[in-house]
C-alpha cells in the first residue's frame, strides 16, 4: 500500500469537483461509532462510562433518529484514536449545538449502562472527574484515503496521478475550512490532525460501481469528501481521515496499491 506525503493550499479549490459539506449528523454518527467501539473494546468501554459519568443531561431532549448509514466506516481504529475523538467531542460540546447533541448520544448510552446513582446536572463537566491521565494522548498519524478508478491508474503518469491526488485532498481540506467559517476547532479532529501532520495518503483503486457505493455512504454519514469526474464517471475520491483506510478494505471491493 503506497504512502504519499502531499503539500496542499487550503485556499485553492480544484475545478470539476464536487465536495460535500459536513452537517451536524457527522458528529452524531461519530458519537454513535464510539459506542459501537466501546461494545467491542472493554478498556475503552470502562473509560467511556467513567468519563461520561461526569457528563449527563440537565433535561430530556428528544433526539431525532439518525438516518440509516454505514456507521462502521467511522469506528475508531484503536483505543488511542477512540479516546482522542471522545476528548474532542467533549471539549467542543459547549461551543456548538452539533457537538452538544453528539455528547448527549454518549450520555444516553452511559445511562443505559446502569451506572450507579445517576445524577442530573447541567450539561457540562464536573471538575476533577475526568481521567486526565488518559486524556491528551499522542494523536494518531492520520492517513487520508484516496480512491482512483482502476483505468485511470493504468493510463496516468506518476506526475499526473500526484496532481490528481493533491487536487482531491485540497478539495476536502479547503471545503472543511470554509464551511467551518475558518474556525479550525470546528473541523473534524482526524482531518485537522492530517493537515497539520505529515499529510499521508493511503491509495486504493476501484470500479466505478464500487466508488459510487462509497460516495453514497459518505453522503449519508455527512463525511467531508470530494469526487472528481470525467466524461465516463468518477475519477477519484478523497475523504476525511475520519474514515480509517482499514474500514474501507473491510466494506468495499477496493484494491490497495503498492
Amino acid at each position: 500500500m503506497s504512502t504519499y506525503h502531499l503539500a496542499i493550499d487550503i485556499d485553492k479549490q480544484p475545478e470539476r469537483d464536487t465536495a460535500i459539506e459536513p452537517s451536524s449528523d457527522l458528529l452524531k454518527y461519530l458519537a454513535t461509532a464510539l459506542t459501537v467501539y466501546a461494545e467491542r473494546n472493554g478498556e475503552f468501554k470502562d473509560l467511556l462510562t467513567t468519563t461520561m459519568s461526569a457528563v449527563v443531561l440537565s433535561e430530556k431532549k428528544e433526539m431525532e433518529t439518525l438516518p440509516h448509514a454505514n456507521i462502521s466506516l467511522l469506528v475508531p481504529k484503536d483505543t488511542q484514536n477512540a479516546v482522542y475523538r471522545m476528548e474532542w467531542l467533549i471539549s467542543n460540546m459547549n461551543s456548538t449545538h452539533e457537538a452538544s447533541d453528539a455528547v448527549r448520544i454518549l450520555a444516553d448510552w452511559n445511562l443505559r449502562q446502569k451506572m450507579p446513582q445517576p445524577q442530573t446536572i447541567i450539561l457540562g463537566l464536573k471538575v476533577g472527574v475526568l481521567p486526565i491521565g488518559l486524556m491528551g494522548q499522542t494523536k494518531a498519524d492520520e492517513e487520508m484515503p484516496i480512491i482512483a478508478r482502476a483505468d485511470i491508474l493504468k493510463k496516468s503518469t506518476e506526475r499526473s496521478l500526484r496532481q490528481l491526488m493533491v487536487a482531491a485532498s485540497t478539495s476536502v481540506v479547503s471545503r472543511a475550512y470554509r464551511v467551518s467559517g475558518k474556525n479550525l476547532e470546528s473541523i473534524d479532529p482526524a482531518l485537522l490532525d492530517w493537515f497539520f501532520g505529515k499529510k499521508k495518503v493511503c491509495f486504493f483503486t476501484g470500479s466505478s460501481k464500487e466508488m459510487g457505493r462509497l460516495v453514497s455512504d459518505l453522503k449519508r454519514l455527512s463525511v467531508t469528501h470530494s469526487v472528481s469526474f470525467d466524461e465516463t464517471g468518477p475519477v477519484m475520491i478523497a475523504t476525511s481521515p475520519i474514515v480509517h483506510p482499514g474500514n474501507l478494505e473491510l466494506f468495499y471491493d477496493l484494491s490497495p496499491e503498492e
